[in-house]
């Protein structure tokens, strides 16, 4: 009987300790300040302890504490280096995203000129290569014909210039 017990006793153990998930911490580092102190205190325990021949214990605890303090100092001093590197790496990638927003912006707005550009016609009277959209109201018979759009519509030599009438297309309409 107690066999049975202690075997069973022994399954059920098990059993809990490998059905429980088991997940790693995830291990925080130690600030350069902490590990400083602790680095210094060590040695400066260690090397007052030994100065110190007729206290140890006296010795080991000044030498401890200046230690602690001394590379306190240290590890701080690498701290604020280490923050001045992340600052100066942060302005730098910065200055490369806003340059590169920059570089995005003058390529969109070289592209939107060319394609200006290319919809303009040329000699001023004619129909462009796209059907902008007053014409496209208009039958397919009276689009295509060349007569129809020099009356009806002017060439806009301001097209694409936001400041002024109509400058989203292609041509000025007619007042009447």
């Amino acid at each position: 009987m107690k066999t049975i017990h202690a075997s069973a006793l022994l399954v059920l153990l098990t059993v809990l300790t490998l059905v429980q998930s088991v997940q790693a911490q995830e291990r925080r580092r130690w600030r350069p300040q902490a590990k400083g102190a602790a680095i210094g205190g060590a040695i400066g325990g260690a090397a007052g302890a030994i100065i110190n021949k007729r206290n140890r214990l006296v010795g080991g605890l000044i030498g401890g504490a200046v230690g602690g303090a001394a590379g306190y100092a240290i590890g701080k001093r690498k701290d604020n280096k280490n923050k001045q590197e992340a600052a100066r790496i942060a302005a730098a990638n910065q200055a490369m995203a806003e340059q590169r927003a920059r570089e995005e912006a003058a390529n969109a707005a070289a592209e939107r000129e060319r394609i200006a550009a290319r919809e303009k016609p040329k000699h001023g009277l004619g129909v462009a290569s796209t059907v902008p959209v007053a014409i496209a109201a208009v039958p397919a018979t009276l689009a295509s014909s060349t007569q129809v759009i020099p009356a009806s519509f002017l060439p806009n030599p301001t097209y694409g210039q936001a400041d002024t009438p109509y400058a989203s297309s292609q041509y000025l309409r007619r007042s009447w």
